[in-house]
């Protein structure tokens, strides 16, 4: 994919313009073809590319990009390449920045960066492993009255106190975990995570999660997953008052402390009779 931004048009009548070209993915210049960047300098309007044109083509620092919502990353290696090129006239374009992003991911860029419709043509710099397709999950053996739910509560420090003589007292055993920040992404990016990728061996037919549906919610209006740090707790909040998770109140999965999710709870239904034994 590749994105333009024009140069501002006040160049008067300088003769040349200036474009650069920045190619993200790239090893070299040996994996695309040099006549994909002439047909964008000719897309330009008004510029003579046969009639005047230089360029200097450069290996840039290489680029680390974060996918945001897995949080995953990559290095990836830059090309640039910087032309100055005849203008027919004065009404001819002053230049404009380019990036194309080649098999990599893609960075969101403001909204003077506009997307175009061509396409490039690249050969792959590096062998990419074959994806394997997972195997479909068994059909559940259990009906849905007869399978075990567990709740998974993340958050909550408990310590039950049992006296010498009499029933145990459950008030003052628990309390807030301080190292557990809800709002920081790789928590958020965490919680999605043991929801959407239980490990088959722990038998789980279905779920009730919170964080996907927020994560849904988010989308909806507009927001990125994970949502940063600061606007958190707010967007939580709002959340919590108006969606479902499993068929009530996502605001019953959570614990709010002075604004703030403190802990927080996910049901999940495994395949395992609601009778078998505890051990």
């Amino acid at each position: 994919r590749c994105y333009r931004r024009a140069l501002p048009a006040d160049c008067g009548d300088a003769p040349l313009a200036s474009v650069t070209q920045r190619f993200v993915g790239l090893a070299d210049w040996s994996a695309l073809d040099y006549e994909q960047v002439l047909q964008a300098l000719r897309s330009g309007g008004r510029l003579n590319v046969s009639g005047g044109l230089q360029h200097e083509a450069t290996s840039m620092r290489p680029l680390l990009l974060q996918e945001w919502e897995s949080g995953a990353v990559e290095l990836s290696s830059v090309q640039q390449v910087v032309s100055e090129i005849a203008r027919m006239d004065a009404s001819a374009t002053c230049g404009w920045q380019e990036m194309c992003f080649c098999g990599t991911f893609v960075c969101k860029l403001p909204e003077v960066w506009a997307k175009q419709a061509r396409g490039l043509t690249y050969t792959e710099s590096a062998r990419r492993l074959q994806a394997i397709a997972p195997s479909a999950p068994s059909a559940p053996r259990l009906s849905s009255s007869e399978r075990a739910s567990v709740q998974v509560v993340i958050g909550l420090d408990v310590e039950p106190r049992s006296p010498v003589v009499g029933e145990p007292r459950l008030d003052g055993t628990w309390g807030f975990d301080p190292k557990f920040e809800a709002m920081r992404t790789w928590t958020q990016r965490n919680l999605y995570r043991m929801c959407t990728d239980a490990p088959e061996e722990l038998l789980v037919v279905s779920r009730a999660c919170w964080i996907e549906d927020f994560r849904a919610y988010l989308l909806r209006e507009g927001e990125r997953f994970p949502v940063p740090d600061a606007y958190f707790s707010a967007m939580a909040a709002k959340f919590a008052q108006v969606s479902l998770t499993g068929g009530i109140s996502s605001g019953d999965f959570l614990w709010f402390e002075g604004g703030e999710v403190r802990a927080s709870y996910m049901t999940f239904h495994i395949d395992v009779s609601r009778a078998a034994p505890a051990d």
